[in-house]
């Protein structure tokens, strides 16, 4: 059984306020509910919660991505254009979100974003240039750039770094 606080994540800007703690038990819960909670798919699957504030109620929303092959399964990929990336889960909820009035019109507010890994430079760069979305304060456990930092976490297993995390794992 899963310790009901998962560790705390980094932040970006680093003097973000503290990150929601039900962003974390979230994540954790959605993975539960897909099944996604083996080693493979923490390395296969990003979880990305954000939350939404409206007149002092939070709404949490919540995806993971989708992986390559998941998308050929549905739509094969041609040999002249192999599919390269998935979709990412930032990009996911995004797309929800910018489809809703209330969000659009400011009635509804993204406070945070939680993500497991950080976002990648192209996520990044979406993300703040969306203005619902720039100066969000994002939090994650996982970064790409510091291969050294990851193998001192993890032993360079995304899996067994993001199941630590969730405190998943016996040590």
């Amino acid at each position: 059984m899963p310790n009901p606080q998962p560790k705390r994540p980094n932040s970006y800007p680093a003097d973000a306020p503290p990150c929601d703690p039900q962003l974390p038990l979230h994540a954790l819960a959605h993975r539960i509910k897909h099944q996604l909670t083996s080693a493979e798919a923490f390395s296969a699957y990003n979880v990305n919660v954000w939350l939404l504030t409206n007149r002092g109620q939070a709404e949490y929303v919540v995806e993971h991505n989708k992986t390559i092959a998941e998308l050929e399964t549905k739509h094969p990929a041609k040999a002249d254009n192999p599919a390269k990336v998935g979709l990412h889960s930032e990009v996911l909820v995004a797309d929800r979100l910018y489809r809703r009035r209330d969000v659009l019109s400011g009635e509804t507010r993204v406070a945070q974003i939680f993500t497991e890994r950080i976002p990648c430079s192209e996520c990044r760069a979406f993300l703040s240039e969306i203005p619902h979305f720039k100066d969000v304060p994002k939090y994650y456990y996982l970064a790409y750039h510091d291969k050294a930092w990851q193998k001192k976490q993890g032993g360079g297993n995304w899996g067994a770094f993001l199941m630590d995390c969730y405190r998943l794992r016996a040590t």
